[in-house]
């Protein structure tokens, strides 16, 4: 992560994550990843320019957000493993398509439209507005033994809420 996002995302997140408004900086939060192991939690975002568009290559990235609110850049083995981002494909100025490291048949489209991004991912079957995913996990945070994960969203139709359970 370069050094000016480091800086601005913590800031950003919490300013973004209060109003449900589009912040200046055009930093964006998705979604995020918690497990049971620990408080942080990972934190996806996209970087767009001064007119809402994606005008780079990779403009998604992911941090770690501490239950202090302090962040952490994550390490080589973490984006490889468990929470790096696998390919990202910009179509456009208003639309990315991601995978995730762990979950790579699960394809993540993000469309940005009035100043807001909205993550989707299929959900038991259905096409859903992705929030996070929680992995329930078991040993100790550097070697842990993940027991399943619940992918959560909600769903566009009728804004309710929905979770599919993916045993590991």
């Amino acid at each position: 992560m370069n050094r000016s996002r480091k800086l601005i995302a913590p800031l950003l997140i919490v300013a973004v994550a209060a109003s449900s408004t589009a912040f200046a900086a055009q930093i964006l939060p998705l979604f995020s990843i918690e497990n049971s192991l620990t408080k942080s939690k990972a934190v996806y975002v996209i970087q767009l320019n001064d007119d809402f568009q994606i005008d780079t290559g990779e403009p998604v990235y992911s941090f770690w957000l501490r239950s202090s609110g302090r962040t952490r850049e994550m390490t080589w083995a973490e984006r490889r493993v468990a929470y790096g981002i696998e390919y990202q494909n910009v179509s456009g100025t208003s639309f990315v398509e991601i995978a995730l490291s762990k979950f790579s048949q699960r394809k993540i489209t993000i469309e940005i439209a009035d100043g807001k991004a909205v993550a989707h991912i299929m959900i038991n079957g259905k096409n859903c507005i992705f929030q996070k995913v929680f992995v329930k996990a078991s040993g100790s945070a550097l070697w842990p033994t993940v027991e399943y994960a619940e992918i959560i969203g909600i769903d566009p139709d009728t804004g309710a809420g929905v979770t599919e359970r993916v045993n590991q």
